[in-house]
């Protein structure tokens, strides 16, 4: 996907509340994983998931900084 297309994905999809709210929900079970699980293995694939949660979030906010910037 070139960063165009990319560009338009993330200028709908920051605009979709329940989508949020579910990436929110997701990170705090992977926040609970780390907090709650001995297991290695376990904390590292929580680890993963909560980083392309948070990666995900970040690319939403800044799609939603790009749209009030240029409507400004």
């Amino acid at each position: 996907m070139d960063k165009a297309r990319e560009s338009q994905l993330f200028d709908h999809l920051f605009r979709q509340r329940p989508l949020r709210d579910w990436l929110d929900e997701q990170l705090q079970r992977q926040v609970d994983v780390l907090l709650a699980n001995p297991q290695h293995d376990a904390i590292l694939k929580a680890q993963g998931a909560a980083s392309f949660i948070r990666a995900f979030q970040d690319r939403l906010t800044a799609a939603e900084s790009a749209h009030k910037r240029s409507n400004s």
